[in-house]
C-alpha cells in the first residue's frame, strides 16, 4: 500500500463521536471517493461523511462517543493511493515529482519537478534547473501542455522573462 495524506482531524463535531477533518485533497469531491482512511497505521472506515464549510464531518466505524473521537484529535489521515480510480487525465502530484520539465519555446529541458506548491487559486510547479535555481510555473493550461508518464516528462510553454537567464 502506498499512503498519501488527505487531511488533518482537528476537532470533533457533535456527541456520538464524528471528527471533524481539515480536507488537504482538491475537493470534498474527491474525498468522499475514500472508504477507509488511516490514523497512525489504524484503519477507520467511513460510514458517512458531509461538508461543512470547508471541513470534512465523518462518521468512523467503531468511533462512537466524543471520547473516542478526542482520541484522534490532531492526528494526520491518511488514505491507500491504490483505492482511488482515478479518471484520465488525473494523477496524484507525488507520481510526478522527479519528472524531467521541457520547454516547447526555448525547446530544452529546464530542470526537474521538486515539489507543486498549493496556492490559494492555482498551483504553482516548482522546478529545480542545473543550477539549482527554482523556476515557478503555474498549473494552468496555458503553461502546462502535456504530462506524459511513460518518458517521465511534463512539457511546459514559457514566457520570456520565466526562464533564470532571460532576466
Amino acid at each position: 500500500m502506498t499512503f498519501l495524506e488527505a487531511g488533518k482531524i482537528i476537532n470533533t463535531h457533535g456527541i456520538k463521536g464524528e471528527v471533524k477533518i481539515e480536507n488537504y485533497c482538491d475537493d470534498d469531491v474527491f474525498f468522499k471517493k475514500i472508504k477507509t482512511i488511516y490514523v497512525d497505521s489504524t484503519p477507520y472506515n467511513i460510514i458517512s461523511q458531509r461538508t461543512h464549510k470547508s471541513f470534512i464531518l465523518a462518521m468512523l466505524e467503531n468511533i462512537d462517543t466524543v471520547e473516542k473521537a478526542m482520541a484522534l484529535k490532531n492526528k494526520i489521515v491518511y488514505f491507500d493511493k491504490d483505492s482511488i480510480k482515478l479518471k484520465k487525465g488525473q494523477f496524484f502530484i507525488s507520481d510526478v515529482i522527479g519528472f524531467e520539465v521541457f520547454d516547447e519555446r526555448s525547446a530544452k529541458n529546464i530542470g526537474k519537478l521538486s515539489r507543486v506548491d498549493e496556492l490559494p487559486h492555482t498551483r504553482l510547479y516548482v522546478v529545480k534547473n542545473e543550477d539549482n535555481i527554482d523556476i515557478l510555473i503555474p498549473d494552468v493550461p496555458a503553461f502546462i501542455k502535456n504530462v506524459d508518464f511513460d518518458s517521465k516528462t511534463i512539457t511546459v510553454s514559457t514566457i520570456e522573462g520565466m526562464l533564470p537567464d532571460e532576466n
